[in-house]
């Protein structure tokens, strides 16, 4: 094993290896990558942005906290409740969007705009749904055995 580690590899196998990685090089990034900037293209290139601010990141104070206040990072600078955004004022955090106030009235941005939150169906709807239509193929799970400890 060890010699074969140690062997150099023949020229036809180190052709096909510079060719791969030339032409992995000159890919571009993947287009779906979500950690790259809205405002970045695949060849690089400024891309038309949204006018208006854009929430990137909310920060929530732990549960019982009263050191940190709540705050959101928005075109790239972070800011408390209560700092100025702009003209506007930041007034609310959370989980998903903050709320500015302004001059123009009050705006929510949100962390994920364009897709819409729905609350899920109660356990037992789902639960009855799914016996109704699948009652018959469908068998219970054998008990396990016990092992007497506990």
């Amino acid at each position: 094993m060890a010699r074969l580690l140690t062997r150099p590899l023949p020229p036809s196998a180190m052709a096909a290896a510079f060719a791969l990685i030339a032409a992995f090089a000159g890919m571009p990034a993947r287009a779906d990558d979500p950690t790259r900037p809205p405002s970045v293209d695949l060849a690089g290139d400024a891309a038309p942005v949204e006018t208006g601010p854009q929430l990137q990141s909310v920060f929530l104070p732990a549960p019982g906290s009263a050191k940190t206040r709540a705050a959101a990072l928005i075109n790239g600078q972070r800011f408390e409740v209560g700092q100025h955004v702009g003209n506007a004022r930041l007034v609310a955090v959370n989980e998903s969007s903050v709320t500015l106030a302004g001059p123009e009235g009050r705006q929510t941005l949100y962390l994920t705009p364009g897709v819409a939150k729905t609350r899920a169906a109660p356990v037992s709807e789902r639960r009855s749904a799914s016996q109704a239509g699948h009652a018959s193929r469908h068998k219970p799970a054998p008990a396990l055995p016990s092992t007497g400890n506990r």
